[in-house]
């Protein structure tokens, strides 16, 4: 119909799908998830199966539920790894404000919840034991405090389209009242037969503090993958990190800036090590992991104190001084001040590793 405009097409933009061999484009044309016939349930299938879709960092985030059809309830329940609710409702073409309301009105809900419904509700969705425990166990901490848990609430609404009205309100919400509430948009795309999805995802970098960030990194080796990975990096003086494709690694291994302190945490251990970060960036090496595709970068590190890990500062003792370590990512803030001024002290306390292992630099703990 003459003079009908496309909601869904920008004319001042356009994205190509570029083969290299013989330089040819297929643009990726806008679609509706009706047109793709995609439902919200399939949608919700995604977020469930594949958390990295969402969320900043998928092994920071346990799905705790979904939606169960004539169940008064939001699309997906998830819990970060400082025991964060994170709430979030599904519409797969646009919204308005009345998808506000009816996440409030969700939150509202749950809000009478206590915690032996969560628990009825993560072992109706296939969970299986004690959902406090499970999840103690999923951040490594058994001394994570039921008081503390689900206590927090985050809200999100996935949608394709906003309209205004929507976001004055969440922007009124949010930044007013402070009610933490954010819209979260994709968009289909289709080139030929292939469907492609751009999102924008979730930030489940642990811990909002009440101090000012120092500046202090988190840094998880994943012994669980590569035993012994920690002494080759104190051996090379790096953190090193692999399996999230080039672009995302180096990334990753970027967030530190030179002269930050960094601390190195081993699955099940505790904190073994601590030390500066002198590189500039990050650099593409192949001698912690070894792993064939090649995505394995390291970031200079000079360490200055390092235990072996039964000697670790555990995430329980970081619990009882007040601040849960974010053990599901690969590196994120730290960001209590104090006890990261304290988790330092601790180790210099403790009985140093020791110096006859060959992969421990000079140096360390001298």
């Amino acid at each position: 119909m003459a003079g009908t405009v496309d909601p869904l097409r920008n004319e001042t933009e356009a994205l190509y799908r570029v083969d290299m061999r013989d330089d040819t484009f297929d643009e990726l044309r806008p679609v509706s998830a009706s047109e793709l016939d995609v439902k919200e349930k399939n949608i919700e299938n995604w977020v469930v199966g594949k958390p990295d879709i969402l969320f900043s960092d998928p092994e920071s985030v346990m799905i705790i539920a979904k939606e169960i059809t004539g169940e008064l309830q939001a699309d997906v329940l998830v819990v970060d790894s400082q025991g964060t609710l994170i709430i979030v409702e599904i519409k797969r073409h646009h919204c308005d404000r009345n998808v506000i309301g009816q996440i409030l009105d969700y939150a509202a809900r749950l809000s009478e919840w206590d915690y032996e419904q969560f628990d009825q509700r993560w072992k109706k969705d296939g969970g299986r034991g004690n959902l406090l425990d499970a999840f103690r166990k999923f951040i490594d901490n058994d001394s994570f405090k039921e008081e503390d848990f689900l206590k927090e609430r985050r809200l999100y609404i996935l949608a394709a389209r906003e309209d205004e009205s929507m976001k004055r309100i969440i922007a009124w919400l949010r930044d007013g009242y402070g009610v933490p509430i954010d819209f979260v948009p994709f968009g289909l795309f289709k080139a030929g037969e292939n469907v492609f999805l751009k999102i924008s995802k979730i930030d489940v970098t642990p811990v909002v503090s009440k101090t000012e960030w120092a500046g202090d990194w988190f840094f998880n080796a994943n012994e669980t993958y590569a035993p012994k990975a920690y002494e080759k990096m104190l051996g090379q003086g790096v953190i090193a990190a692999c399996g999230y494709g080039h672009a995302k690694t180096e990334h990753k291994m970027n967030l530190p800036t030179k002269g930050q302190r960094v601390f190195m945490f081993v699955n099940g251990k505790g904190i073994v090590a601590v030390g500066e970060v002198i590189g500039d960036s990050a650099v593409q090496k192949n001698s912690v992991f070894g792993t064939k595709n090649g995505d394995e970068y390291h970031r200079e590190v000079r360490w200055s104190h390092a235990v072996s890990p039964s000697q670790a500062v555990t995430s329980g003792e970081c619990s009882e001084w007040g601040y849960n370590l974010p053990v599901r990512c690969t590196i994120g803030k730290v960001s209590n001040n104090r006890v990261a001024d304290r988790i330092e002290q601790e180790l210099t306390r403790r009985e140093p590793i020791s110096a006859a292992k060959a992969t421990v630099p000079k140096g360390v703990n001298a």
